[in-house]
Order: structure tokens, then C-alpha cells, then sequence
């Protein structure tokens, strides 16, 4: 595993995220029911659609730098195994993104 690009495991977690997204947003699993609590009419749908390649490659970069950040982070705290990536993401989490949601 050392010998791995440290900028494939960015890319990998940018697609990733892409590919969770649409899976998740499909309308056979939440993209549905989220539309329809949205008040998002088919015609609204057909015009977000001309806009999806740029919203796609815009999440694309966004989830690659968060993973960047995420590189030096870890380093930060010398995460070196995933028990210890994992605990790093908890608190992580309960700091920046579980405090907004109280």
C-alpha cells in the first residue's frame, strides 16, 4: 500500500462521493420522496438537468479537496491504521458538522 499515489486515493474519494450521490439522490431510493418534499416539479427537474454535468464536476472538486484536507489532518494526528482513522472522522464530525445540527 506504500507504494500508491497518495493523489489516487483523492480521486478515488471524489468519485466515490459522486457515485453515493447518485445512488442516493435516484429516484428509486430517496430522490423521490425528496422531490416531492421539495414541491420540485417535473419541469423543474428537466432545467436542473442542463446544469448537471458543471454540478457534477463541481461536487467532484469539492469532495477531492475535502479529502486533500482530510490527508493533512490525518497526518496532523499521525492516523497510521483505520481504527485510528475512524476515531480521528468521530470527533472530526462531533466538532465541525454534529454541533451545527443541535
Amino acid at each position: 500500500m506504500e507504494f500508491l499515489n497518495p493523489l489516487s486515493h483523492i480521486f478515488a474519494a471524489g468519485v466515490a462521493a459522486i457515485v453515493i450521490a447518485y445512488v442516493w439522490y435516484h429516484k428509486s431510493v430517496f430522490g423521490g420522496p425528496f422531490m416531492r418534499m421539495i414541491n420540485l416539479s417535473p419541469e423543474q427537474t428537466e432545467r436542473a438537468l442542463k446544469r448537471m454535468p458543471l454540478m457534477t464536476f463541481l461536487a467532484l472538486i469539492s469532495a477531492m479537496w475535502a479529502a486533500y484536507v482530510m490527508t493533512f489532518v490525518f497526518a496532523a494526528f499521525q492516523v497510521y491504521t483505520i481504527i485510528g482513522a475512524l476515531d480521528a472522522a468521530f470527533w472530526l464530525w462531533a466538532g465541525f458538522a454534529a454541533v451545527p445540527m443541535l
